[in-house]
């Protein structure tokens, strides 16, 4: 049988539109606890950690355990608002039934990727999840423990994702990445092009083409 790509996901931003749901969450429960200079536009600039790391850094150590129940309460509420699309879910559903092993790679945190993967339906489609780290960026290290996990080649996995972060963090250990546009503006999706030339999704159409032709 011929030997098959293994195809790892990023969250935010790839598979979900989820930015203001995280966005809301982690200022509700910053704000309650007292931190009122954080709003849903420069909470973005502290982005790197998980949520939880996050709200360490912008709540004080006293407040955090509150402002962390406050947050996954909010964020539970809220999450079933933000969900994969059905084009999406097709994707996945008809990559995986093609023979394609799917990994999830995020820097968001393992309780709001459970919550948000349950609600969404799609969990068993994984055949692993990886979760950021509370002290920054950590998808490189991720994708280095997924190929010693998992007994793979690193010519044999491409990571899809949003970010130029995510272009230069894949640069860095060599791994093919296939970049998706479609949740940010037209300026954004520009820096893409000019990082990933030909392999930037405008769309799940688009993205569905580009992964075919690359496995």
């Amino acid at each position: 049988m011929e030997k098959r790509r293994n195809l790892i996901f990023d969250f935010d931003g790839t598979l979900v539109d989820s930015f203001l749901l995280e966005n809301k969450s982690m200022v509700y429960a910053i704000n309650r606890a007292g931190n009122l200079s954080i709003d849903e536009k420069n909470i973005i600039s502290f982005y790197g950690p998980t949520e939880k790391g996050i709200i360490k850094k912008l709540v004080t150590e006293d407040k955090f355990n509150q402002a962390w129940k406050d947050f996954l309460s909010f964020y539970s509420k809220e999450a079933i608002n933000y969900k994969p699309s059905d084009d999406m879910i097709k994707l996945l559903n008809d990559l995986k039934d093609d023979g394609f092993p799917l990994y999830l790679i995020t820097g968001r945190g393992k309780e709001t990727l459970d919550i948000s993967l349950k609600i969404s339906g799609i969990a068993d489609l994984f055949i692993d999840e990886y979760t950021g780290s509370d002290f920054g960026i950590n998808k490189d290290v991720s994708v280095l423990k997924l190929i010693k996990d998992h007994d793979v080649n690193k010519e044999d996995l491409i990571y899809i994702g949003d970010t130029v972060e995510d272009i230069k963090t894949m640069s860095k250990i060599d791994i093919n990445i296939i970049s998706v546009g479609y949740y940010h503006d037209k300026k954004y999706q520009q820096k893409l092009r000019e990082l990933n030339e030909g392999k930037v999704a405008r769309n799940i159409l688009e993205l569905r083409k580009i992964i075919y032709l690359n496995l």
